[in-house]
C-alpha cells in the first residue's frame, strides 16, 4: 500500500511482515531529523473495511456501506484504545500515533508503534514460557542462569 509520508516526517521503508489474510501488515518506518538523528519504529496497518466499486454503487448500497464502515471504523478504534490504557505495561506495545486513512476503495487504520524495552520484552518471554529453562538441572542456579541467558537472546534477535 502506498501511504507516501504519514504522521508528518516519518516514511514508511519495508515491509517487516503481514497477517495471514494480508489485511494487516507491519512496516518499519523511520524519520530523519536535520540528517542528525534518525528514529526507527514500527507502523502497523489494518484494513478496516474495502469496497471495489464505491463509483458504481446505488444510493442504498452506499448509504450501507457508509454505515458499515463507521462501526468498524469504531471497533477498529479499540484497538488503540487498548494500547493506551495498557501502556506501560512491560509486554506492550505502545502507541506513538495513529489515524485512520480513506484510500481509494477503502478506510485503513495506521498505527505507529513505540519500540519495545528490552527488559520488557525479555520479561515477556520468560513470562511466557517461550524459552524453556534449559538443560542445566532441576531449577537450580544453573538452570536458571541458562534461561535469562536464553531470554537475553531471543531479546536481542528482536531488537537488532
Amino acid at each position: 500500500m502506498e501511504y507516501g509520508k504519514i504522521f508528518g516526517s516519518w516514511q514508511i521503508r519495508e515491509l517487516i511482515g503481514k497477517g495471514s489474510r494480508e489485511r494487516t501488515r507491519v512496516y518499519r518506518i523511520t524519520r530523519n531529523s536535520h540528517g542528525i538523528l534518525e528514529e526507527e519504529r514500527a507502523l502497523k496497518t489494518v484494513t478496516v473495511c474495502e469496497a471495489a466499486c464505491l463509483d458504481k454503487m446505488t444510493a442504498r448500497a452506499r448509504a450501507e456501506y457508509d454505515a458499515n464502515r463507521k462501526v468498524l471504523c469504531e471497533k477498529a478504534c479499540n484497538e488503540v484504545l487498548l494500547m493506551n490504557r495498557l501502556e506501560g505495561e512491560p509486554h506492550i506495545v505502545g502507541c506513538l500515533d495513529w489515524e485512520l486513512r480513506d484510500r481509494t476503495g477503502g478506510t485503513d487504520l495506521l498505527i505507529a508503534m513505540h519500540k519495545v524495552a528490552r527488559n520488557g520484552l525479555a520479561c515477556y518471554i520468560e513470562l511466557a514460557g517461550v524459552v524453556g529453562c534449559g538443560s542445566g538441572g532441576g531449577g537450580g542456579a544453573d538452570g536458571q542462569d541458562e534461561h535469562k541467558q536464553q531470554s537475553a537472546n531471543v531479546a536481542d534477535f528482536f531488537h537488532k
